[in-house]
């Protein structure tokens, strides 16, 4: 949909941001869910949207107490309270995913990532070891092992690369080969492969 900037001003002493759409019956649904997300509500992330709205959110906290915002469409307006996001992220976990390397930050050492599993493009800590040794891997598909917690959209907050694992090193022609060799040896005693997955279980 179209929207353009008009303006900004000020109004019986409130500042407003004024825009125009060509679509002001879509623009009234996505109204109502920057009202939820902005004001502490959860909706489903969508990419991009989590980081923007954390930015609105501390700078609409920075004017202070005795301030009050609110987000208006047409006749429609609601209040906005800018909630802090909860300071405590979820426990720690451990977990491997396939993403692109697209930045590496050596002051301090950080790596940023960009995977189809997640909404967000994410970043995380690593050494300056790992930093001079993932250089070569800038704008590639690796596999990494990474340690991780994540906020209250579910996306990735913090966190550290644990591994980083090259695709040329995982995609050869006998990459599933050897997997399958090596994992798949329960199997080989099994002889009711159905039992075993549980398939007649009620």
């Amino acid at each position: 949909m179209g929207v353009t900037l008009q303006g900004l001003q000020v109004v019986d002493k409130c500042f407003q941001a004024v825009f125009k759409t060509s679509t002001p019956q879509e623009m009234h649904v996505v109204a109502a869910a920057m009202e939820r997300l902005i004001g502490g509500g959860k909706v489903p992330p969508v990419k991009g949207l989590a980081e923007a709205a954390n930015k609105l959110r501390t700078s609409i906290r920075k004017f202070g107490p005795g301030h009050r915002f609110k987000i208006a469409m047409g006749e429609w307006e609601r209040e906005l309270d800018p909630q802090e996001s909860p300071q405590g992220l979820m426990p720690e976990s451990i977990t491997t995913i396939r993403a692109r390397l697209v930045r590496i930050g050596v002051s301090p050492p950080r790596a940023r990532f960009e995977a189809g599993s997640e909404v967000d493009p994410f970043t995380l800590s690593i050494t300056r070891e790992q930093a001079l040794a993932y250089s070569r891997f800038l704008d590639q598909d690796v596999d990494i092992e990474i340690s991780i917690k994540r906020g209250v959209l579910d996306t990735i907050e913090d966190g550290r690369v644990l591994h980083l694992y090259p695709m040329d090193e995982n995609a050869g022609p006998d990459a599933w080969l050897n997997w399958l060799t090596e994992n798949g040896r329960h199997w080989n005693d099994v002889e009711d492969h159905l039992k075993e997955l549980g398939r007649y279980d009620d």
